[in-house]
Parts: structure tokens; sequence; C-alpha cells
């Protein structure tokens, strides 16, 4: 037996969200107000051979659980990251980029592109940071 409801593409816009495309230059003023260029040191037993020492550089955008949809298409503008709750019991989301891979290859290089401007300085900072990582001078 068939259904009453319409089950073609004429009908998908009631369960999908319609995506969008995101323009740079908005991106660069959503990062300048949500944004976070963080390098984390730490001790890890894992690195007996560098000091004890472990560095973390990782690239944050924040949001809301209600505007998550901004973060995946984030993520997916960037081709890589991941976007997770901020906490266990957190309402807060973030779009991470962790890889210095990936942050050499998408997220330093847009920036480069698509200046920042409340937050150039601390770009700045991170850039030289992953840069000086993937050229093991942390080491």
């Amino acid at each position: 037996m068939g259904s009453d409801n319409p089950t073609g593409a004429d009908n998908q816009q009631e369960t999908a969200l319609q995506r969008v495309s995101l323009d740079p230059m908005w991106i660069v003023g959503f990062v300048d107000g949500e944004g976070c260029f963080s390098v984390a040191v730490h001790k890890s037993a894992f690195m007996h051979q560098h000091g004890g020492w472990q560095i973390q550089p990782a690239f944050h955008v924040y949001q809301h659980r209600d505007h998550r949809d901004v973060l995946d298409e984030l993520r997916l503008f960037f081709g890589c990251g991941s976007v997770r709750p901020k906490g266990p019991k957190s309402d807060v989301m973030t779009f991470s980029v962790e890889s210095p891979k990936d942050l050499r290859t998408w997220i330093l290089p847009f920036f480069e592109e698509h200046m920042l401007l409340v937050k150039a300085n601390d770009f700045r900072s991170f850039a030289v940071i992953v840069n000086a990582m993937s050229r093991r001078e942390h080491l």
C-alpha cells in the first residue's frame, strides 16, 4: 500500500535545512567575533624525548547548539575539523581544527588571504607557531 505523503524530492524542504554558501568575508567577521586561535602547552608522559612537553595548536569557533548548522557549514567550507560540544554538559558547540596539517593546508592560507581585523595579531602569532612546528623547530 502506498502513502498519502509524497516521497519525492519536491517534499525535501520539510526535512532538510537549505545549504548556504558562506562568503569568505562573512567568515572573517564571524571568526573575529566567535573564533579563537590557541596554542596549548602542557606536560605529557608520551613526550619524554622532548622534555615531557607537548604543544597543541587549535582553531575554534563557538556557537550555541541552537545554531550548530553554522558550525557545520564552516566544517564543510574548510573541508576539515569537527563539530562537538565544548564540554560534557555544555550548550555551546565548537568547530575545531587541531590537525597541524589541516591548519597549514586550510586555515592558515584562508586567513592569510582574508585578513582578520580584531584577531589579526592573534592569528599572526598562531601562524608563526604552526609554521615553526612544521619545520620541527619546537622539538
